[in-house]
């Protein structure tokens, strides 16, 4: 459904390998909140967006003020992530990051991603879908549900590379 975002480079930020593109955003990053915004309204900028928010939350130290600011969770879904994200260590994935991508569904105001990472262990790809809508001029993450838990790939046939 699109190429891959232009010029795109992945960016150590707090340990966490992120996708950073002057085409597609993001074009700031707060320091005090975590946020990354300024991403473009295209398929491109939502495959940027939905990966920095949703890692930024999954890995992040200020995951509880990008749930605030970058999401349009619920009450329930935002605290359900504030209270169980637990403690992770990002600097055990080193410089992982997703080796290609497929957009799932796309139109200006939501599209959904499916990212491939590589499993080191076994060759095969570790998946992961997310959507995000169009909201105050920016990408927002919604809620994850039961299909954006991890699957197993064994290629990514279909997938474009990054």
């Amino acid at each position: 459904m699109t190429g891959a975002p232009a010029d795109l480079v992945w960016r150590q930020e707090d340990s966490i390998a992120l996708p950073f593109t002057a085409a597609d955003g993001p074009r700031s990053v707060n320091e005090t909140s975590g946020a990354a915004t300024g991403y473009s309204r295209t398929p491109q900028g939502a495959v940027v967006a939905a990966y920095q928010i949703a890692t930024r939350i999954a890995l992040g130290p200020h995951y509880a003020e990008v749930v605030d600011a970058q999401t349009v969770f619920d009450a329930s879904a935002a605290a359900n992530v504030k209270q169980h994200r637990g403690s992770p260590d990002p600097s055990a994935l080193g410089d992982v990051h997703p080796s290609a991508f497929k957009v799932l569904a796309y139109l200006p105001s939501q599209a959904t991603v499916q990212y491939a990472l590589p499993n080191p262990f076994d060759g095969s790809y570790n998946s992961y879908q997310f959507t995000v809508v169009w909201t105050d001029d920016d990408w927002k993450l919604v809620a994850p549900s039961e299909t954006a838990a991890a699957q197993s790939l064994s290629r990514v046939d279909g997938f474009t590379p990054f």
